[in-house]
């Protein structure tokens, strides 16, 4: 009887700003298979020029027994959050982002409190 292999593994999110990803950091069955796909060598996946949804493929066995899962990993671009702020700002007065800026990269951000510094 030959043994069941589990080719399974975790897609992924990567930012292109991150670089290469060992993609064996992605596997949940059996280690030891082959990686497939666009951007993949070996056992790395570099995301530089692409975005979306990128098929990989994991394949674990050899001869009559192997097992394939094939995946998306999510490329995404490192988004920019910079904006021009108005000459002053008062403390206490809201600040309103243009939602211009949002709508041409949406993207989730993060907003925390800077202590207060002169420039």
């Amino acid at each position: 009887m030959l043994p069941s292999l589990n080719a399974s593994f975790s897609p992924s999110t990567i930012c292109i700003a991150d670089g290469s990803v060992n993609l064996n950091n992605l596997i949940t069955g059996d280690a030891g298979g082959t990686w497939a796909g666009t951007g993949v060598s070996g056992t790395s996946f570099n995301p530089q020029g692409l975005s979306g949804l990128v098929s990989i493929t994991y394949t674990v066995g050899i001869g009559l027994c192997v097992n394939s899962s094939s995946q998306n990993l999510n490329i995404i671009s490192s988004g920019d959050a910079s904006f021009a702020l108005p000459a002053g700002i008062c403390e206490g007065v809201r600040l309103q982002i243009l939602t211009q800026m949002l709508q041409a990269h949406p993207r989730n951000l993060e907003w925390r409190r800077c202590e207060r510094r002169n420039v």
